[in-house]
C-alpha cells in the first residue's frame, strides 16, 4: 500500500519505510510472483494502469487482512 500512497516512486516508499529500496523492489517482485501480476509497467510513464493498480491493491488489502 505505501507503493501506491507514494506514486509508485520506489525512492519515495523506500524512504518512508526505512528501507533500502533494493529490498522494496525485492518485496515488490516477490509479491508479483505471489499474485501472478506482470513483470513491469505497462504504460510509458513507467506507471500500472488503473486495472493493475487496483489488482495489487485488492491482493494487497485480503493479504493483509488474513
Amino acid at each position: 500500500m505505501s507503493y501506491l500512497d507514494h506514486g509508485q516512486r520506489l525512492d519515495h516508499t523506500a524512504a518512508a519505510l526505512h528501507l533500502h529500496p533494493n529490498t522494496v523492489r525485492y518485496r515488490m517482485r516477490r509479491l508479483r510472483d505471489l499474485v501472478g501480476m506482470p513483470p513491469t509497467p505497462a504504460e510509458p510513464d513507467g506507471r500500472w494502469p488503473v486495472l493493475v493498480t487496483v489488482q495489487w491493491w485488492w491482493a494487497l488489502r485480503t493479504w493483509l487482512a488474513d
